[in-house]
């Protein structure tokens, strides 16, 4: 997804290969400078590589418990005597696709640590140490390597234009982070709700045109048992995500309102407790799939840079902008 201290060229930055990003962080005069600088762009590149990888365990547990289903509604359809043998094989798989969330989440975990370090890097804000060590840039340029993405779609990764005084350009890029993310989880987490509903409504028909008995219709259901955990699971925990991150928006823009109507400071602690959270959230977040996540990016795109634009607006209009002030009130 696009999610939203003295200058040096690209030329003096050391060499880390054809694919692997620079081991030395690039700085800038902005933010729009310093998300394109090469150690920029690495870090994405394996931020997204960790995050693929994260969505084949994903895919792995899907397919299982999909397959155990549809063998379960097909034997109710046309074989109920296999619903014997076939019933406990959902069960098991049911139990199976939980501990391969394990390793999905290791892969979670890294994308999310090497997300916090392009943040710190471009806002820019001090590495909080509670969060755990950095990973290691040879880690970096490894997952970076990997990558077999279009690179060029990890340009201005934040929309924020240039000019916007610190710290209203770090606010807009924060807020961009949980508006667009959490839309997306509200439409996947509906998807979800609609198959399982698909689903439970095909197998009660399908048990009532075959005049199932109780025992029949329980085990009808057993193959189904780890998608209904798997898709219930889903649902609650985008839902609860996307409310987390709507919440943390609403005190993002209390605080721009602070810096642009009230000219108040927003102070570095409160900008690094912010991102605590977003970090927090995106360590515990659950993946969309892939293409879902490229069949709304257009549209989600369209709407967040329509929404920086206007706060670009009102950061003019109350003097928000670099050259409308004499001190960017930036951090020394």
């Amino acid at each position: 997804m696009r999610k939203l201290i003295d200058a040096e060229s690209e030329a003096r930055e050391p060499d880390a290969g054809v694919n692997g990003p620079c081991p030395t962080q690039v700085v800038g005069d902005s933010i729009p400078v310093r998300q394109n600088s090469r150690w920029s762009t690495g870090l994405l590149a394996a931020q997204r590589q960790r995050y693929l990888e994260a969505k084949k365990w994903r895919s792995l547990r899907f397919w299982a418990v999909a397959v155990a289903a549809v063998l379960g509604l097909s034997a109710t359809a046309f074989a109920p005597s296999l619903l014997i043998p076939i019933g406990p094989i959902g069960a098991i798989v049911g139990a199976v696709q939980w501990l391969a969330g394990f390793l999905e989440r290791r892969h979670i975990q890294a994308g999310a640590n090497i997300q916090e370090q392009f943040d710190t890097s471009v806002y820019p804000l001090e590495w909080n140490p509670l969060l755990g060590e950095k990973i290691d840039a040879e880690d970096i340029a490894a997952a970076a390597k990997r990558f077999r993405g279009d690179r060029g779609l990890l340009a201005n990764w934040y929309a924020v234009p240039d000019g916007i005084r610190w710290p209203l350009d770090v606010l807009i890029c924060q807020r961009s982070n949980l508006r667009w993310d959490s839309a997306l989880r509200h439409a996947y987490s509906n998807t979800i709700l609609l198959g399982l509903v698909t689903l439970a409504l095909s197998t009660v028909v399908v048990g009532i045109a075959k005049d199932l008995s109780l025992e029949e219709f329980v085990l009808a259901l057993l193959p189904s048992t780890g998608a209904f955990i798997f898709g219930i699971e889903a649902v609650c925990s985008h839902r609860q995500h996307a409310a987390s991150q709507r919440e943390l928006k609403r005190h993002i823009e209390t605080a721009w309102l602070d810096a642009i109507q009230r000219l108040q400071t927003t102070p570095d602690g409160n900008l690094r407790a912010i991102q605590d959270r977003i970090h927090h959230l995106r360590t515990t977040a659950p993946l969309v799939p892939e293409w879902f996540y490229w069949r709304r990016r257009d549209d989600y795109e369209q709407q967040m840079r329509f929404a920086v634009e206007r706060m670009a607006r009102d950061a003019a209009t109350c003097g928000g902008r670099e050259h409308e002030e004499a001190s960017t009130g930036g951090p020394p």
